[in-house]
């Protein structure tokens, strides 16, 4: 019985053994099959139909020991297309590739900033969201570029606000005054004059370096610098900074042909003059000058308050005030 038994030990460790034989040369076979279809992918010239042959490759062996190799590959391939702004060829296979490898940095990287170079800004933003949570350091550098500024064009104050100061961090004023200046506004309208005073300090400093080379973009600077300027006289005002604030003012007054904006700027000066207890002429000069040179309800103000302290000054009287209009407005 025990000898029985043995052989059949014998002959179960035989057939393990022929069995292991042949499932390692049916595995060298498959090697070899794999590797050909490897080597053969590599060697196609064009690229495009590379792309392909890799991908059929992945879809065909999933499980082959040479996928890493192939991922390399075509990452290689990606890079050297995109080092060489080879933009539209590398936009072609970094589709080809996010369409098995979805979540692969460098394809979502490649196409957040090929789309923003392309003027794309929805798409870009689309990509460069879904990487810029686990990027590097360096890599997120660029995409917080990318999503501000797309931001920015797009008029989305949202992602100006979430992605501004992580991409202003790392850029010059001079680069990120777009932003600085949509942040600013952004403030302004909500009255917080404090947080856009600090944006429009930051916005000053990269529009004054701007060197703008057409006309829209000279007008962009202009209207934006005597804006800045508004802001920081209405924080200085609203925080009782009286001498700050009209200084502020008569910056914007050398900038700016909008009326309605140059009655405002007269009365604040008026009123900032008036508290500092500089009456006459510095109050009523500014008052008499938003009065003729502004529009709106602020020159109505202005006419308002010139009369008033006017007739305290003179007995009641308006005797004389038509001429110390016209004094003021030709003395500026």
């Amino acid at each position: 019985m025990m000898r029985k038994e043995f052989r059949q030990i014998i002959v179960l460790t035989l057939a393990a053994a022929l069995c292991g034989q042949v499932l390692v040369a049916q595995d060298q076979d498959q090697y070899r099959i794999e590797y050909a279809a490897y080597d053969e992918a590599k060697k196609i010239p064009d690229l495009s139909k590379r792309a392909d042959a890799f991908i059929d490759f992945i879809g065909k062996f999933p499980q082959s020991t040479l996928i890493p190799y192939v991922d390399a590959d075509y990452r290689r391939m990606l890079q050297e297309q995109f080092s060489q702004q080879k933009l539209d060829l590398t936009l072609q296979l970094t589709k080809k590739w996010l369409a098995i490898r979805p979540d692969d940095p460098l394809g979502l990287y490649f196409t957040a900033y090929i789309y923003f170079q392309k003027g794309q800004q929805e798409l870009a933003i689309a990509q460069g969201e879904r990487l810029y949570g686990s990027a590097d350091d360096d890599t997120k550098k660029t995409l917080a570029y990318i999503l501000a500024f797309s931001a920015v064009q797009t008029g989305d104050t949202k992602r100006i606000i979430q992605y501004g100061d992580d991409a202003c961090q790392y850029f010059s004023p001079k680069k990120c005054y777009p932003v600085n200046v949509e942040l600013m506004k952004h403030y302004s309208s909500k009255q917080d004059f404090g947080t856009a005073s600090a944006y429009a300090d930051k916005a000053l400093a990269g529009l004054a370096e701007a060197d703008p080379q057409d006309a829209t973009t000279k007008d962009y600077v202009s209207k934006n610098t005597t804006l800045a300027y508004a802001v920081k006289g209405n924080n200085d005002f609203q925080r009782e900074n009286w001498n700050s604030a009209i200084r502020n003012y008569q910056k914007v007054l050398r900038t700016t042909s909008n009326k309605a904006l140059v009655g405002e700027c007269y009365y604040k000066i008026g009123l900032s003059y008036w508290r500092l207890n500089k009456i006459e002429p510095e109050a009523m000069q500014a008052f008499a000058r938003g009065h003729k040179r502004g529009t709106g309800e602020h020159a109505k103000q202005c006419f308002k308050h010139l009369e008033e302290l006017y007739r305290a000054g003179h007995n009641g009287s308006v005797a004389g005030m038509d001429e110390f209009i016209e004094r003021a407005v030709s003395s500026e």
